[in-house]
């Protein structure tokens, strides 16, 4: 017995993001060169306390993002300039900037 998970099925993560704030800069892949949709790079708000103070993050078409209200939105929606929260994946390299994926991104406020 097995079950097909829907995109549709995805939900935002129940646990604090382990980043919160602006993305400074944001980079598109040519089309057809990589799986992933674009990378961000993440600037953690000051005065906040997160996992990191700074995260490349590589975003895919299976990345769940949302604005504040739950609609659900593309990648195509994320922009420099926003404030952003951002779940990340299991793919966490210790560096600085720390570089991972995400399994969740949440636009807070468009720029």
């Amino acid at each position: 017995m097995f079950s097909c998970r829907d995109s549709d099925l995805k939900r935002m993560p129940d646990t604090l993001p382990d980043i919160r704030g602006t993305i400074e800069n944001l980079s598109r892949p040519e089309e057809g060169k990589k799986d992933a949709t674009a990378t961000i790079l993440v600037k953690a708000t000051d005065g906040t306390k997160m996992q990191a103070t700074e995260a490349s993050i590589t975003v895919t078409k299976d990345v769940l993002i949302e604005d504040k209200a739950g609609k659900k939105l593309t990648p195509d929606a994320l922009l420099q300039g926003q404030e952003v929260e951002v779940w990340f994946g299991n793919k966490t390299m210790e560096s600085m900037p720390v570089q991972t994926d995400a399994i969740a991104i949440r636009i807070l406020k468009q720029k």
